[in-house]
């Protein structure tokens, strides 16, 4: 799951590549809505 403390496990890293991913991906997803309620 994005976004959210869950495994404290694991590592500080790969926590935080997991969340850029994540971060990407939901910014990516919003720039499709928003293109396409301007059309």
């Amino acid at each position: 799951k994005c976004l959210g403390g869950g495994g404290g496990d694991v590592a500080p890293a790969t926590l935080s590549v997991k969340d850029n991913y994540c971060i990407n991906y939901f910014y990516a997803v919003l720039n499709v809505i928003i293109v396409s309620i301007k059309e």
